[in-house]
């Protein structure tokens, strides 16, 4: 209702100096000043409505959500998008629960990974909710593949210019641009699991030594509780450390294909890997990728498994939702929402509830209730 109310106002304001300028007997100074006063205010209501003002949902768990920065630099890889030998770096937030009141090391971990063009702060209403029902929630930036982060010296660091021309240019279209795709995925896919298997490995090392640093984090860690989870590209990265890692409790994929999983190419698609799928999984999926399931060579594995038997597979469809739907610019850019495909009266309020509570029951199903 909030799109439509803000659709209706502006249409008013700019309908005003349209019909003063018909009316004759106005005098040429008012209507002037209406023209001017009603595009004013017309402007003043479209940016409202596409960057209005907001405040994170009120969690529902027991715990108060905080949060602590962290720079983690792996030197056993070195940074992909440059030739100077330098060493991976990230940029980390991490939330957990404050004042926790269990014992040490009883909050299971959940790495998230952002969407092709995103930051690490993409989800921050999802972290604040699940570290008040007692989890730790590592968000990162994947440097050079994100919109843009900051490196220890506080520098901005932006988006690699070849990987930005790469997601601009993919296509899955022809025989060729499948076989370029594979290369991409396998790329993609190298870098991004890397850096979740690097921030798994580094919070596992610091939790088993009882590392008290970071504001305490690694003690309420439970280093054999966790989860992945991740929005499209990050989802796909997500669903990748299901298949490489025996740690996992259970993957929340957030409309994504199984990028990973793609191990060649066949005439009109691609071939995936055929063995079950390991971990426990959730896979979101919104008007953006529905209709198009079935036919979509990117998506055959994910039309597989919404059709398999397994009992610990599961989907969710939002129905009216968009693919920018899942992050938090559902609140931040609504406007930005409707042009990936939500719905012109979807009802935010209640997807957030929805979700939030589904999200929730799988990880305490697979996290802490074993």
């Amino acid at each position: 209702m909030r799109n439509l109310f803000f659709i209706i106002i502006i249409v008013i304001l700019l309908a005003m100096p349209l019909v003063s300028l018909f009316r004759k007997r106005l005098k040429r100074s008012i209507k002037f000043t209406i023209i001017i006063c009603s595009i004013m205010f017309a402007v003043v209501a479209f940016l409202q409505w596409t960057f209005p003002t907001w405040n994170y949902p009120k969690t529902t768990g027991v715990y108060k959500a905080v949060s602590v920065n962290c720079y983690y630099i792996d030197y056993n890889r070195f940074e992909p998008y440059k030739n100077n030998d330098s060493n991976r770096w990230l940029n980390v937030t991490i939330w957990y629960p404050e004042h926790y009141f269990g014992d040490e090391h009883t909050c299971p971990l959940i790495v998230f990974s952002h969407g092709s063009f995103g930051v690490k702060e993409s989800n921050v209403s999802l972290y604040r909710e699940l570290a008040s029902h007692g989890y730790i929630v590592c968000a990162l930036d994947h440097t050079y593949q994100c919109l843009v982060t900051t490196n220890a010296d506080g520098q901005k660091i932006y988006m690699d210019k070849r990987y930005c021309n790469q997601l601009l240019r993919a296509s899955d279209k022809s025989e060729e641009s499948r076989a370029k795709l594979c290369e991409l995925f396998t790329e993609w896919m190298n870098i991004r699991m890397g850096d979740i298997d690097f921030i798994i490995d580094t919070i596992k090392a610091r939790s088993s030594v009882n590392d008290s640093s970071d504001n305490g984090i690694y003690l309420l860690t439970n280093i054999s509780k966790i989860g992945v989870m991740g929005h499209s590209m990050g989802g796909a990265a997500a669903l990748g450390i299901g298949r490489t890692r025996t740690d996992i409790g259970g993957i929340i994929a957030l409309e994504a294909p199984f990028m990973y999983d793609v191990q060649g190419i066949r005439e009109g698609g691609f071939v995936f890997n055929s063995e079950p799928y390991p971990v426990p999984l959730l896979s979101v999926y919104t008007d953006s990728s529905w209709g198009i399931i079935a036919d979509s060579p990117q998506y055959a594995q994910n039309y597989m498994i919404l059709n398999d038997l397994s009992d610990i597979t599961e989907d969710i469809y939002i129905k009216g939702a968009g693919h920018m739907t899942l992050t938090d610019l559902v609140y931040s850019m609504p406007t930005l929402c409707l042009i990936f495909g939500q719905d012109l009266f979807f009802d935010v309020d209640e997807y957030v509830r929805i979700t939030m509570d589904r999200y929730i029951d799988f990880f305490d199903r697979y996290l802490k209730e074993k």
